[in-house]
């Protein structure tokens, strides 16, 4: 959980495209641009946030319990290996 946070903490910097191409999460971050104006607006970014909540929250009960977290902390895990080594085949 510490991570989401700080990528949510990072995305709300002035350095939070330079932060998300770096970590190959370029895509992600143009996903919170609803509008394509090439900036995310505080909406955008809370609307793609309580998207990634609901998605977390598997049993729907509005919290996330340690399972849950671990859950989403593997897939970004994974997310982040892959796209490693997508880059190092490069």
């Amino acid at each position: 959980m510490k991570i989401i946070l700080a990528i949510c903490l990072l995305a709300l910097t002035t350095s939070s495209i330079a932060f998300a191409e770096h970590m190959g999460m370029k895509e992600e971050m143009a996903k919170c641009d609803t509008n394509k104006d090439g900036m995310i607006s505080k909406d955008e970014f809370m609307k793609s946030k309580t998207e990634v909540f609901m998605k977390m929250d598997t049993d729907k009960n509005g919290m996330l319990n340690a399972s849950e977290q671990k859950m989403m902390m593997d897939h970004m895990h994974k997310m982040l290996m892959d796209d490693g080594m997508k880059k190092k085949d490069m």
